[in-house]
């Protein structure tokens, strides 16, 4: 496996320049790489490696190194859980630096995000958590769905829900077993409304009208003159 690249160099090139938006690019290129080869242990090293070396050269957050000796189940289970909870933060933090924006969203984008919130909803219930905050999570959920089903998806309803379960499931000492794939599906649901956001702002800019050009300097001042001449 020496001459394989979770990060390949050409995808270097293409990736965003702002660190937390590179960081995330480099996780999805690294994640699809793994999901196409064999997880091996020579290749989950790397991929912790070369995410934890990431995370914190581009000063985005803090991942665990990958331990001296073989790595087994509940070490990879836990750097999933680190990695999903830390993409999460940083998906939040580009969410809420924009509270008051929303997006419109397609009826297929719809259906895929309550379909993952379906899958939330399981993770809780199956969950070994106090009845009270399966009962609090559960009713951030609904709320949700009722503000999808709007014209628009608020980002403050989206960002609550979020918090919510990355408060829960994200922390450093649940030891929940489902708390990597929770931590993946509001993952996900942040990164389909990201996705969503970003196509609306390219139609907008297709669909705007191109701004007028200015006259240019002293063409103003020329014609007055030229008038006051006349006169």
């Amino acid at each position: 496996m020496a001459g394989f690249d979770l990060i390949p160099a050409e995808a270097y090139e293409s990736l965003p320049s702002e660190p937390t938006a590179r960081f995330l690019a480099m996780a999805a290129v690294a994640e699809t790489r793994l999901l196409k080869g064999s997880a091996s242990e020579n290749v989950r090293k790397r991929f912790m490696g070369e995410l934890a070396a990431a995370a914190s050269e581009l000063g985005v957050g803090k991942l665990p190194a990958f331990p001296s000796g073989l790595i087994g189940e509940p070490a990879w289970e836990s750097f999933l859980g680190e990695l999903g909870a830390l993409k999460t933060r940083l998906r939040l933090r580009t969410l809420t630096a924009g509270l008051q924006d929303s997006v419109g969203l397609a009826l297929p984008a719809k259906a895929v995000i309550e379909h993952e919130v379906e899958i939330l909803r399981r993770l809780i219930i199956e969950s070994n958590l106090p009845e009270g905050k399966k009962s609090r999570l559960q009713a951030k959920l609904n709320e949700f769905i009722e503000e999808l089903h709007r014209k628009r998806l608020g980002f403050a309803k989206l960002a609550a829900v979020a918090a919510a379960v990355a408060g829960v499931f994200g922390g450093t000492s649940v030891g929940l077993a489902n708390a990597p794939k929770a931590m993946q599906t509001i993952g996900k649901i942040l990164q389909l409304v990201g996705e969503a956001k970003s196509a609306e702002e390219e139609d907008q800019l297709l669909i705007s009208p191109p701004l007028q050009a200015l006259p240019a300097p002293g063409n103003q001042g020329d014609e007055e003159t030229g008038n006051a001449d006349i006169a």
